[in-house]
């Protein structure tokens, strides 16, 4: 329902004007545009027919061929779910997997879109330079139709394999190892995520010898008047990450609502949500400890509660997302190189590139440890109820409840013994 307005409404509009010696100049890609308004479909035209053809192709990889994908998987996953072939039931798995790891990834054109309307209004001079620029309706959809496809695909759940005893094998490296450079990797992703959100991630500048002709629009006339007022610095500007969110809390104040789902993709999807999964991992990484027989206690199979969180908060947290936004935008601004306008990527994005690596790393190490942990756990549980249920103890089926990563620790909650346990019997995790 959104996705189809989303791709044929229009987008964005925004206009820029430089006024010099009495000649209004309109800085636009194509000659006789009094503004540059587009639909998905007319922007990949406008990219394609003035050169930026890299921009058109990333703008028609993930506007339009990331959601048809994601569509056909989520039908082959929906067909094949109940399917009485295991290997078809394992190819719906895989699809629904791949569903929910490619879903956010439908949004780097909103990203480059909010950035690139930010960009235009911070270029505003009266009178010598007059911006004008805003999100329209399609926005609206689009970004509505990600945020909602990307939530939505989580909840579904993964159709169920026949159990299998897995093999855990040795751990690569203890829990204490996994904590510690846990903790090492998240100081790291710390520093770069807070100076890569405050140092600009993106810069427009000004070719002076590109604004005359034969390239420009600009005449020769008024050249000593386009040195002497500095032009080109007033057509210099730099955004980042937090100078973009602080502009969106303004405008939601000034009552524009696409400003308010902007705020939500930037403000939630790429400040907050990778804090929090980092924060989810480190508490994860710091639960790496025997629930079991090391502790005199049954063994507990539950799944990790922080862990379990990490992974959903993975799939949500966009500031990959957001990084491809960037350069997507770079690549469409190459239109304007002809007037004299080059757009490119400042050292803020390669601070926010090395965040997100540290924050892959981390997942990867944490996940590693966390499953590996599982599995384990699982394999104590079978061997302890087996040993049990030879001796008769009424207690065969183990701890239930909130017994994982010691998580009762945090609630302080009782750990369940088995139905036949009585309540003054139970021992809670301490």
């Amino acid at each position: 329902v959104l996705l189809v307005p989303g791709l044929t409404q229009v987008l964005f509009s925004f206009n820029i004007v430089v006024n010099v010696l009495g000649h209004r100049i309109d800085v636009q890609p194509e000659k006789g545009h009094a503004a540059c308004t587009e639909t998905v479909t007319g922007l990949v035209h406008l990219l394609e027919k003035t050169g930026s053809r890299t921009g058109a192709v990333l703008i028609v990889l993930y506007a339009v061929v990331v959601p048809v994908v994601k569509l056909l998987l989520l039908a082959i996953g929906e067909v094949f779910r109940f399917s009485s072939s295991e290997f078809l039931v394992l190819v719906a798995r895989l699809c629904i997997h791949i569903v929910q790891s490619i879903s956010k990834w439908a949004c780097p054109d909103m990203f480059a879109y909010i950035l690139l309307v930010h960009l235009v209004r911070l270029l505003h001079s009266d009178p010598l330079v007059l911006t004008a620029a805003k999100l329209d309706v399609g926005f609206s959809c689009f970004s509505v139709f990600c945020v909602c496809s990307t939530v939505s695909s989580l909840g579904i759940s993964l159709p169920l394999l026949p159990t299998k005893t897995a093999v855990t094998g040795k751990p690569l490296c203890s829990a204490k190892a996994v904590q510690l450079l846990a903790g090492v990797i998240a100081a790291v992703f710390a520093i770069f995520f807070i100076a890569g959100l405050s140092i600009p991630c993106m810069s427009l500048r000004i070719d002076e010898r590109q604004l005359y002709p034969p390239n420009g629009s600009v005449p020769y006339s008024a050249k000593p008047l386009v040195e002497s007022l500095a032009i080109p610095d007033l057509l210099k500007s730099d955004i980042s990450i937090l100078s973009c969110t602080r502009w969106l809390i303004q405008e939601i104040g000034s009552g524009e609502a696409n400003s308010l789902f902007a705020l939500v993709m930037f403000g939630f999807c790429v400040i907050a949500l990778p804090l929090a999964d980092v924060l989810f991992l480190l508490l994860a990484a710091s639960r790496l400890e025997p629930t079991g027989a090391g502790k005199g206690l049954p063994p507990s199979d539950q799944p990790c509660w922080f862990y379990s969180w990490a992974k959903v908060l993975r799939k949500l947290a966009m500031l990959d997302v957001s990084i491809m936004g960037v350069y997507v935008i770079t690549f469409c601004m190459g239109i304007y190189k002809k007037q004299g306008i080059v757009l490119s990527t400042h050292n803020g994005v390669l601070l926010l590139i090395v965040a997100e690596v540290a924050h892959t790393l981390l997942y990867w190490l944490v996940s590693g440890a966390a499953e590996h942990a599982e599995a384990s756990a699982r394999e104590e549980l079978i061997a302890y109820r087996a040993a049990a249920q030879e001796a008769g103890d009424p207690d065969a089926d183990g701890p239930q409840g909130l017994s994982c990563c010691g998580l009762s620790k945090f609630l302080k909650l009782p750990v369940a013994m088995g139905p036949a346990k009585a309540r003054s019997e139970i021992t809670p995790l301490m």
